[in-house]
């Protein structure tokens, strides 16, 4: 995101001085740091401070994680629900060193199976207490259809999300949360320049994934209803994370973030991610990418846009050389029907240039030409960063068939976060507006904004007069929501819809109405 003015005040970001609770959290998330944190594992004084969860879930495997109060020896058991049979894993002593974080392998399972399993935890006195009953559902061999959806861009405030719970609410075989899971810029702060090594930065980068997940928060009370609270019925939503720049360190970073590392740790110890990701390499070709499969149905191909990136040179990259072979190679392997190209900035090279796909066009390019190269069919883009309403590009600029997925709860006054502000002696000069061009989403009839204006404001903030009538399908004012993806062998269902459920319309480049909606037939 840029960090003009109305940006700033949203995104600033707070290192964690103090306790969990009360880091960025305002003054809501104060009143709340006075009560008791809730607990998730029993009675027990050894205990869980966050919900334990599943994921990576596979016809035969899954993972637990575990985040107690305390080092403990903590294991986990499980069962098929019509079983009734324990299985016990071994068990492990959390570590401050982690964040008194763990995790399980569960193997052996059955395929589209409800398992129920518990968290035991051995207490000082030697009594091993357990956690109520949580449940999960293993995958089906050969799925028939899927159904899932996708969010992105939230805000650093830890408020509501109504999308989220509209979306949560749905039947959904797994989630997506593709960037800017937070806004907090973890690694900068306005009044502080913080050093390699700064401790305060990896703690508020822990705070900031894990407020996300608390249910003592507003938004964490929105995911842990949602996707982690569960019955045999409704089991917990397996979903997969990648950051972009606002949840790995700051505004507009690469792989030069300073505390690159630290980025790294948090994520480890809060994510449960696919066997087949980046995070299972080391140095410099680890990443936050990660594929999965549901049978030949479908490939979901999660790219890590932040952590790989060098923008100077000569020969700038966007995901770095492991990640880039990574994912030619995995296109190429491909046999599902539906391949689907997440990407936590927009792959249309029109739309924000200078911290989007446009900047990388040897990349990109690179890319395109192996899938036509290969005739690798049936590739649809997901995309974030851009805090839109919802837009679609049929490949006539993206090059793929792509969806911008809206902002999940991001302010509703702003316009155009993605405007860039050029700055001269120290202040900002004008706004380098790049709204970008998309096959439905188009902002006025001819496409174009006059510069400097940002879709309804100028700076330092005199109103214009835009001539299509709102809604404009790239302006986040009021247009939170998400995609939702509905597959078949055959088909390939698309939809941007709002925080409300409905179907979102956008705006062809005549200023014509047209739907956010897309049905793909497999080729």
């Amino acid at each position: 995101m840029t960090d003009h003015t109305a940006h700033a005040r949203a995104c600033r970001a707070t290192a964690t001085f103090a306790a969990v609770a009360m880091s960025l959290a305002g003054a809501a998330g104060q009143a709340l740091a006075a009560k008791a944190p809730s607990t998730y594992c029993g009675s027990g004084v050894a205990n869980c401070i966050d919900s334990p969860m599943s994921g990576a879930v596979t016809p035969t495997s899954a993972m637990v994680w575990v985040h107690l109060n305390q080092a403990a020896s903590v294991r986990v058991r499980y069962e098929n629900v019509k079983a009734n049979t324990w299985t016990n894993t071994g068990s492990l002593v959390t570590a401050v060193a982690s964040d008194n974080t763990g995790k399980f392998a569960l193997d052996g399972l059955k395929a589209a199976t409800t398992y129920a399993y518990q968290v035991g935890i051995v207490q000082a006195g030697g009594t091993e207490t357990w956690s109520p009953k949580y449940f999960f559902r293993t995958t089906s061999t050969a799925p028939q259809s899927l159904a899932f959806s996708v969010l992105s861009d939230f805000a650093n405030a830890l408020v509501t999300s109504p999308a989220l719970r509209t979306a949560a609410a749905a039947s959904n075989d797994f989630m997506l949360f593709i960037g800017d899971m937070d806004h907090r810029n973890p690694a900068a702060d306005k009044k502080i320049v913080f050093l390699p090594g700064d401790p305060r930065v990896l703690a508020d980068m822990r705070s900031m994934h894990q407020n996300m997940r608390n249910k003592d928060y507003p938004i964490g009370a929105d995911v842990y209803n949602g996707l982690l609270a569960s019955t045999s019925t409704h089991p917990q939503t397996p979903f997969y994370y990648s950051w972009d720049d606002h949840d790995y360190c700051s505004n507009n970073v690469g792989a030069g973030c300073l505390f690159r590392d630290f980025a790294f740790q948090a994520y480890r110890e809060n994510y449960v991610w696919a066997a087949d990701s980046g995070l299972n390499n080391a140095g410099a070709c680890q990443s936050v990418n990660q594929h999965f499969s549901y049978g030949t149905l479908l490939d979901v191909i999660m790219l890590d846009a932040r952590s790989g990136r060098v923008q100077s040179g000569d020969t700038p990259t966007m995901l770095g050389t492991c990640q880039l072979d990574w994912l030619l190679a995995t296109l190429r392997q491909s046999t599902a029907t539906w391949k689907f190209l997440i990407s936590p900035v927009p792959f249309n090279q029109t739309t924000k240039t200078y911290d989007a796909w446009g900047a990388f066009p040897a990349e990109r390019q690179q890319i395109l030409d192996q899938i036509a190269a290969a005739d690798i069919r049936n590739v649809i883009v997901l995309s974030g960063d851009i805090h839109s309403g919802g837009a679609f590009d049929d490949g006539t600029h993206s090059g793929l068939p792509e969806f911008s997925v809206p902002h999940a709860n991001m302010p509703f006054d702003w316009v155009n976060t993605y405007c860039q502000p050029i700055y001269v002696s120290g202040h900002v000069d004008h706004m380098n507006d790049e709204p970008g061009t998309w096959t439905v989403g188009s902002m006025t009839a001819p496409n174009t904004v006059p510069t400097p204006t940002c879709l309804g404001k100028d700076y330092p903030g005199k109103l214009v007069t835009i001539p299509t009538a709102a809604p404009y399908p790239l302006d986040g004012v009021g247009a939170a929501g998400f995609v939702r993806v509905e597959l078949t062998p055959t088909t390939a269902t698309v939809r941007v819809l709002g925080e409300d459920g409905v179907a979102r319309s956008g705006v062809l480049a005549d200023g014509s109405a047209a739907p956010l909606s897309m049905q793909f037939t497999a080729r």
